[in-house]
């Protein structure tokens, strides 16, 4: 029974500490919101207080820092999300 409460309180750290770490790097990224312009047939930032609409088609993104990319580029792959 010790083993198990040592076991259980082991896993709480982990997983509470896991999830804190995790919310200070999701939360300092630079996101943005991209929202579908029919306009201009692309999709563009939205301004900081626009409300999203149901059945908008919208991406959250991040910009990267393309400086250290290799001189052969990087290859995108699906991940099958």
């Amino acid at each position: 029974m010790f083993e198990f409460l040592i076991g259980v309180t082991f896993f709480s750290a982990g997983f509470f500490s896991g999830s804190y770490f995790k919310s200070l790097v999701i939360g300092s990224q630079d996101w943005k919101v991209m929202k579908w312009n029919p306009d201009i047939f692309g999709y563009r930032k939205v301004p900081p207080g626009y409300k999203i609409q149901k059945n908008e088609d919208v991406f959250m993104c991040l910009k990267m820092d393309t400086d250290d990319v290799p001189e052969g580029g990087l290859e995108v792959q699906d991940e099958g999300w």
